[in-house]
């Protein structure tokens, strides 16, 4: 009975860990420079659009919504994604349009990836990214990202963003498959830069989540806990 008592336990804590691995997916910030010194993917592989040539969605296979392509900064109305202060003098995608406009802007990718990357500007809890698996319907949304999802992990891997127009190269591993790409702006824009999408695990996906961590070290704990009780030790 003991045995038993034991060995549910357990399986209820290398349960929890797996669901709890299972459903998340990657936040890291780590990031190269392009040849004009912006922050882009490091993730070898990688497809990067850089709005540089603007025709064709800019380079997607296919959008539809509010976007433009946009260079500079406007006050109150929409900034340059940019780690350093004037270092961002090229072409970047912005959402909507203009105020008031609808705020979405869908973006194809040719196969399915797992991957995303962005130079993100102004993260605010205004912007959200949407994936999707499906096209121009998109009916089957399978992960979404906010900008308090992005503060969030930068405070816990000890980044700061401690301004709202602050920006950082964010890395999204381990989504679940994708093909549509959704950005969404509820306030004044949702500015970024180059983009990065491709198939790829995140560096450290052989290292237990912390909160992973956390639930086996409680089973573990429960464990003894129950062992103590029924005088095993």
């Amino acid at each position: 009975m003991v045995h038993r008592s034991l060995q549910n336990a357990a399986f209820i804590g290398i349960a929890m860990c797996i669901s709890a691995s299972a459903s998340a997916y990657t936040i890291t910030f780590d990031h190269s420079a392009d040849a004009n010194g912006l922050a882009t993917t490091n993730v070898a592989g990688a497809n990067v659009l850089d709005f540089k040539q603007q025709a064709t969605c800019g380079g997607y296979s296919g959008c539809f919504g509010s976007y433009t392509f946009r260079t500079g900064s406007l006050a109150n109305e929409y900034s340059a994604p940019e780690l350093s202060p004037g270092r961002n003098s090229t072409p970047y995608l912005s959402n909507p349009t203009t105020l008031g406009e609808d705020n979405r802007a869908n973006f194809y990718i040719p196969d399915t990836a797992n991957y995303f990357g962005l130079l993100w500007g102004s993260i605010d809890p205004a912007n959200s990214i949407t994936f999707y698996n499906g096209y121009q319907s998109a009916t089957t949304a399978v992960a979404r990202v906010t900008g308090t999802d992005i503060r969030n992990a930068a405070s816990s891997q000890n980044i700061s963003l401690a301004d709202q127009n602050d920006s950082a190269y964010v890395n999204l591993f381990d989504l679940p498959d994708f093909n549509t790409i959704v950005f969404n702006s509820d306030d004044t824009a949702f500015e970024s830069d180059n983009h990065a999408y491709g198939n790829a695990s995140a560096p450290s996906a052989d290292v237990p989540e912390p909160s992973s961590l956390v639930l086996f070290a409680l089973g573990l704990f429960g464990l003894g806990a129950l062992a103590r009780r029924r005088g095993l030790i």
